[in-house]
């Protein structure tokens, strides 16, 4: 069956995945017994092909900012790109399983990527695993409260009154993080290491990490990656499928999403896995992360980085934390206790 393009124009990184929907099917042996490929850095569309034919189901795992979605000021203005959502709709028709892998909130995610909408399932690993929210069964999976996290908000929430962060400097709440952002500041390079200065005190004394990102730094618990997070995953849909682990198409565009690029390329080494790693790489020269441009399977150019212009020119609106209930909620983490609370449909 032949992919039908989505009419819009369509972010980079979903372009090798729709490119592999089409082929996707089961087809002759010896297509399906065709020799792995490594994959060139600037990508090989006749490549990627083979893989597809090679492979029987594939996720496409997916950071959201930077890759769907355009880089922002203001973080509740991020939109994915147009065209996004049609291409995660056919890639839905083609049993390709989505998932966007993130540092934001599960349900923030949904709400502002529009995710309910495609009539597709997607499931959302959010706050870098931490939480999973699947779209087909509205079930939300959250951690316990970390006990140093709230008053480690509490820190940074002060820092613009004191002076101790520039003019500009943007302050995001997670609930079970807290994120520094420089983009907008008169000189956004010159005091990216002046958040991560002023963030270090407060994750020592809370025993918190330090994520940095591109303009960006974040204060979070520890403990889980996205690199884990899409392990786990990938390992709960080959319990679910006899026909065992899928392969996985992995989009990123920061140095969060190393460890998702670390765990299928070891895989890959050990003979476990045949993935496709995608570096949406970022337009801005200054801004680039090397450790994806090097390991990756093909390059395509990142969505753009100006969030003025992106929010006139379609008139988005700024989004509050995402209100919408899960019909179940699970509390706690693998290994340790949990509790179900019941919501309204």
């Amino acid at each position: 069956m032949a992919v039908t393009p989505p009419s819009g124009s369509l972010p980079a990184a979903l372009r090798p995945a729709l490119g592999t929907a089409e082929h996707s099917a089961p087809v002759a042996a010896a297509a399906a017994s065709a020799p792995a490929r490594r994959h060139g850095p600037q990508g090989d569309p006749a490549a990627l092909r083979a893989w597809a034919r090679r492979t029987r189901r594939f996720v496409a795992a997916l950071d959201f900012d930077g890759t769907p979605a355009d880089i922002v000021m203001d973080p509740l203005h991020a939109r994915p790109h147009p065209g996004a959502l049609e291409a995660a709709a056919v890639l839905g028709r083609h049993d390709v399983r989505l998932a966007i892998v993130t540092g934001r909130p599960a349900l923030l995610t949904v709400e502002l990527a529009g995710l309910e909408r495609i009539g597709a399932p997607v499931t959302v690993l959010g706050h870098y695993g931490a939480e999973r929210y699947d779209t087909d069964t509205r079930r939300l999976t959250r951690p316990h409260r970390r006990p140093g996290v709230a008053p480690a908000r509490a820190e940074p929430a002060s820092a613009p009154a004191d002076g101790r962060l520039p003019t500009g400097v943007r302050l995001e709440d997670k609930g079970h993080s807290v994120a520094v952002h420089s983009r907008e500041a008169a000189d956004p390079r010159g005091t990216r290491q002046n958040p991560h200065a002023f963030l270090s005190a407060p994750a020592a004394r809370h025993r918190l990490a330090v994520e940095v990102g591109r303009l960006v730094t974040e204060l979070r618990p520890g403990g889980i990656d996205k690199g884990q997070a899409l392990a786990a995953y990938l390992d709960d849909l080959r319990r679910q499928d006899a026909t065992g682990e899928p392969s996985v198409l992995c989009a990123g565009d920061d140095r969060g999403d190393i460890p998702a690029f670390r765990m299928p390329a070891e895989r890959r080494r050990n003979g476990t896995a045949d993935p496709v790693l995608v570096h949406s790489a970022p337009t801005d020269a200054t801004e680039q992360v090397p450790e994806l441009a090097t390991g990756c399977d093909t390059r395509v150019p990142g969505p753009r980085c100006d969030g003025r212009a992106h929010r006139a020119r379609r008139g988005v609106r700024r989004l509050p934390p995402a209100r919408r209930e899960p019909k179940a909620v699970i509390t706690g983490h693998s290994g340790g206790p949990a509790r179900r609370s019941p919501r309204a449909a």
